[in-house]
Order: C-alpha cells, then sequence, then structure tokens
C-alpha cells in the first residue's frame, strides 16, 4: 500500500546533517510517509552514514555523476509513490509534528496548490537561531515580490500533491543551477491565475 506522504530530500555531500535529518523524520508523530533522498554523488561520507538507517520508509537512490538540485528531485519524483509530496533537503529537519500539520492543511485545503511552513532558523550545530517569518500577501503581491525585489517564500517543508507536481511543476529544469525554489514558487502562482488562486496557507 502507497504512503500518503512523500518526503523528496536531494542530497550531497551532508555527512555532517544526514544523520539528524533522518532522525527528526523518524520521530514524526505522522507515520505514513516514505522518504526518498537521493544521493548527488558525494564526494564524503554521506551514502555510508544514510545506510546505517535500516527503517525501509527510507529510500536511497544515487546518483552516478553529479546532476544538481532540481535533477535529483525529478529522479526523487520518479520514485516516490505518495499522495501528498514534501521537499526538504538533508541538511534540514523537521519538528515532531511537521508532517502532521502539512498533511492536515492539505486534507482540509483541496484546492491549495502549495502549503509553505514556517520555518526555524539553526546553526550548523542543530542550535535554534530565530523563526523565518514568511508575510501573508495576494498572489498577484507575492509575483511582484518575486520578480523585482527576490525570494519572498520558503521551499524547505513546502508541500502539495503529486498530481499538480506532475502537472505544472515536472520536469523541474535540470539547467537551473541557483533560485530552483524561485522558479517552482512562480510556476505555481502563475498557474493559480487559471484555477482561480493559489491557496498558500503558513502553518
Amino acid at each position: 500500500m502507497s504512503p500518503k506522504i512523500s518526503i523528496l530530500a536531494p542530497s550531497f555531500n551532508h555527512e555532517k546533517f544526514v544523520g539528524f535529518f533522518i532522525q527528526s523524520i523518524l520521530a514524526q508523530s505522522f507515520s505514513d510517509f516514505e522518504c526518498i533522498i537521493v544521493d548527488d554523488c558525494s564526494t564524503d561520507r554521506n551514502v555510508q552514514e544514510i545506510l546505517k538507517c535500516k527503517d525501509t520508509r527510507i529510500k536511497l537512490v544515487q546518483h552516478p555523476y553529479n546532476q544538481g538540485i532540481n535533477a535529483s528531485l525529478n529522479t526523487a519524483f520518479e520514485n516516490a509513490s505518495g499522495e501528498y509530496l514534501v521537499f526538504l533537503a538533508t541538511d534540514d529537519m523537521l519538528e515532531p509534528n511537521a508532517l502532521e500539520i502539512l498533511h492536515q492543511s492539505l486534507e482540509q485545503n483541496p484546492n491549495a496548490k502549495a502549503i509553505y511552513p514556517q520555518l526555524m532558523k539553526i546553526d550548523k550545530d542543530n542550535q535554534k537561531l530565530e523563526i523565518l517569518e514568511v508575510a501573508r500577501r495576494s498572489r498577484y503581491e507575492l509575483l511582484h515580490h518575486l520578480f523585482m525585489k527576490g525570494n519572498c517564500l520558503t521551499s524547505p517543508g513546502m508541500a502539495l500533491r503529486k498530481s499538480d507536481f506532475a502537472e505544472i511543476l515536472y520536469p523541474l529544469d535540470r539547467a537551473m543551477c541557483n533560485y530552483q525554489d524561485v522558479q517552482m514558487h512562480i510556476k505555481l502562482l502563475l498557474r493559480g491565475g487559471v484555477v482561480g488562486g493559489v491557496l498558500i496557507i503558513l502553518v
């Protein structure tokens, strides 16, 4: 039986962080998930750290050569079977109830094209520093800010339906080396004009 949530997790040279990432995933109050980690040909001991985890919900796919974040997300998506997708990198961490909140938000808002959670900035030793606030804006205000000022949305923890990813975003542009998430945000917001508005929930 397919899990409800598939976590798409690009990973490159995250030897120091990936163990903490996996611990935070396995500590979730919502357990109906799979985590697709795509190692993008790391040069450190990233893969060995991932292989220490024996939980079958943690699934490793290895690229034979370095291809970039978007290629890793495409690979993760191609190996995902969940109804909902959550985007993370393996130097991120989740609060224990994060998947539960994201799942509830998607279930309660069937017209939502993307769910953006509140983030907490941490340092290299996983110490909490500050909350990263994302201001509530209209779709047009968000698009104006993205084009004219810079990124005002977040990608860690962003959640959406697999069907919407397939229709709106897939395949992600492999030529994008920077600002991959900005491109995703813009495509989702532009599509909102067709379907009557993108509903963005901040949790």
